[in-house]
Formats: C-alpha cells, sequence, structure tokens
C-alpha cells in the first residue's frame, strides 16, 4: 500500500516499508518579466497572484516563474520519481508550445527576482534567470483556444515535469537547490502574448498550488520528526471520525 499526503508550506512523511508520495508546496514562487525593450528597468512583480509563463520574444516581452522547495532532512536513497505540478488555470493568445523546467544556478529572493536582479544587492548572470540544461525537464502544452488575438480562456488543467534526476542531485548534494525556472521555448512570436496563468502558491485554493510530489520505496531514510507529524494527523482524523459517529449516534431530542 501507498501513502500519498499533501503537505503545505512543508513536508509530511513517514517511514513505512512498503513506499511512500507525499507533495511539497513551494518556500517561494515568483514570475520574472523583461517588458519591451526596458528589460531592466521592470520592478518585481507586487502581485502575488500573477504566475505566468508567456513568449512573445519578438518584441522582447517575456515572463517565466521561478520556484523553490525546501528538501532538508532528505537523502535520494529510495527516490524512485519526482514531478513538478503546476496548475493551469488560463491561456491568452496560446498556440501549443513546449514548456521547459530548468535548474537554476544562481539563488534569488521573492521580493526582489525580476528580470535582471535575483536579489536586492546582486543581478543575474544571465538575464532572465541564470540555469543550466542539464537534466532539463520539457513537455507540450496544447492550446485549447488557438492562437488568436484577443482570445483565451480557462485551461484547468494540471501540467505535470518528471524532475526526477535535478531533486536526486540537489539531495546528493551535487549542486544547491536554488530552485525550478519554468519557461516557454522561443517561437520568434511579437503578435500575440503566448501566455498560461498557473495557480500560485497564493492561491487561494490550496488544493491548486503547485507541488514537488516526491515517491520514495521502503529503502528511504527519512526524517524522524515526521513520525510525530504522521502521529498528529492521524490522531486529528480519528477524532474526527469518531465525533462523527458520536453524534450520529445521539438520540434526537425533538
Amino acid at each position: 500500500m501507498r501513502i500519498t499526503l499533501l503537505v503545505l508550506c512543508g513536508m509530511l512523511v513517514s517511514d513505512l516499508a512498503s513506499g511512500i508520495e507525499f507533495a511539497v508546496t513551494p518556500l517561494s514562487d515568483h514570475s520574472i518579466f523583461q517588458d519591451f525593450d526596458n528589460l531592466c528597468g521592470v520592478p518585481p512583480y507586487t502581485d502575488p497572484f500573477d504566475f505566468s509563463v508567456s513568449s512573445r520574444t519578438g518584441i522582447n516581452r517575456e515572463s517565466r516563474n521561478v520556484l523553490r522547495f525546501a528538501l532538508g532532512g532528505l537523502d535520494s536513497t529510495g527516490l524512485v520519481s519526482a514531478r513538478l505540478r503546476m496548475f493551469a488555470e488560463s491561456e491568452s493568445e496560446y498556440g501549443t508550445n513546449t514548456f521547459n523546467v530548468s535548474r537554476l544556478t544562481e539563488s534569488w529572493s521573492e521580493a526582489d527576482a525580476s528580470w535582471c536582479p535575483r536579489t536586492a544587492t546582486a543581478s543575474w548572470t544571465t538575464q532572465g534567470g541564470t540555469f543550466t540544461a542539464s537534466n532539463q525537464a520539457s513537455v507540450s502544452i496544447p492550446t485549447k483556444f488557438g492562437q488568436t488575438i484577443g482570445v483565451g480562456g480557462p485551461y484547468n488543467e494540471w501540467i505535470e515535469w518528471d524532475v526526477t534526476e535535478i531533486v536526486r542531485d540537489w539531495l546528493d548534494g551535487v549542486g544547491p537547490n536554488h530552485g525550478f525556472i519554468v519557461w516557454q521555448t522561443d517561437i520568434g512570436n511579437n503578435s500575440f502574448n503566448q501566455g498560461i496563468d498557473f495557480a500560485p502558491s497564493e492561491s487561494t485554493d490550496a488544493s491548486l498550488r503547485p507541488q514537488l510530489v516526491l515517491e520514495f520505496d521502503g529503502s528511504a531514510t527519512l526524517p524522524q520528526a515526521a513520525w510525530w507529524m504522521l502521529l498528529l494527523v492521524m490522531g486529528a482524523t480519528f477524532i474526527s471520525i469518531a465525533g462523527w459517529y458520536f453524534v450520529r449516534r445521539m438520540p434526537s431530542r425533538s
């Protein structure tokens, strides 16, 4: 039996011989943006709900998403798979294209990162986020409305990338965990928004927030503190079920 758990702003795991799959939500996430020819003059996004990936590169108008997940206390022993999942909420003037997830090689601050700056005092070595294509994950996302000016609509579908080898490198200490960057392949477009909006970690619907889903087999060595977290969740669940049962069993006073 495999147990699947969703954890908000942290992780919840258990040592089970049969293995476990759990989801971690981002420690931080952010959109970085270039606006026409004012590449380095665009201030960081201040709207936490604006989490889009667009590619209007013909006129230097593009946005990318950066995400970082806390993985402390884990190693790669027993790691079966790692999947980055993001919920696509809508598309705008979008034509089918490839979306890539790459490993960032420089640190960044959610409050300060933009197309040129990555922190309050440092800039990306490569504008638009410094990353490596090593073990990069790519998927083709089809359009639902067609690439037409002024046309778009709800997408409402999970998009998933296999990032197992990137995560394995982080857990093995091959490179520091600066997180992921999500970006579209350049199609030389200068007429359409070519954008998809994703649900951010600030989404009011917690079930739609980005997830890093990790699957481990029974050989995994997982954080000891997770046992206590698991027991708390199980205890709370038992109390809720027991309370519901006894309320249902109480005689009516009417």
